[in-house]
């Protein structure tokens, strides 16, 4: 049986570690289907929206007393999360616009051509080695997320897990390939242009953002 709002909403600002468990499971599919009306964007944004308005709201959630008033500031939150997530990306890309430019500027584009490929496939065969090391399990799931493009929701099925978990797990396997790729040193930035990459929808993820397709 669910808690009434004002005693989850209580335990949560509390720190209870199963109010926030319980709130994550029930609210998830609510804030991700705002994030993505809010926004008009694909599932690889949205799922970044939800991830940081989850933060905020378990940073400076209080007690509330009815689940009129919890929808209103959950709108609130996740409206607000997804404009600067928004604001973040645009200048993100105008930056990386600026650099694309002074590096064609610099180089031929010939040498760079040349230069991008043998960087890019370094890049190809640290990816696939760190992979190798995952356990069957989620090896499955990375291949068929990222190789064969199934969507959480059809993954979720398949497996019979929910689009939490999926989401969670996948999340992990992220973080995991990002604090390898920081602590070796593999590289600053991966890219992911090359036909056939196994995995292309992981890199905005290990550099920092998160994301990746439904």
């Amino acid at each position: 049986m669910h808690q009434p709002i004002s005693e989850l909403t209580r335990a949560m600002s509390a720190g209870s570690v199963k109010a926030i468990e319980e709130f994550y499971r029930e609210y998830f599919p609510q804030i991700y289907r705002t994030a993505r009306r809010i926004t008009g964007r694909d599932e690889s944004f949205g799922l970044d929206v939800v991830q940081e308005a989850m933060l905020r709201i378990l940073r400076c959630i209080k007690p509330m007393e009815n689940q009129q008033h919890l929808d209103a500031w959950l709108d609130l939150v996740v409206k607000s999360t997804a404009y600067d997530l928004l604001k973040a990306e645009a200048r993100r890309q105008k930056r990386e616009q600026t650099a694309a430019h002074c590096r064609q500027l610099a180089v031929g584009m010939e040498s760079a051509t040349v230069a991008c490929d043998e960087e890019a496939n370094e890049r190809l065969v640290w990816l696939r080695q760190q992979l190798s090391q995952f356990d069957p399990e989620l090896a499955q799931m990375i291949d068929l997320r990222y190789q064969q493009s199934w969507t959480l929701d059809r993954m979720a099925v398949f497996l019979g897990l929910s689009i939490a978990t999926v989401d969670g797990r996948l999340r992990r396997a992220i973080n995991r390939l990002k604090k390898a790729a920081m602590s070796q040193g593999a590289f600053e930035e991966i890219t992911t242009s090359i036909p056939g990459y196994p995995c292309e929808a992981i890199r905005p993820a290990i550099n920092g953002g998160g994301s990746y397709d439904r």
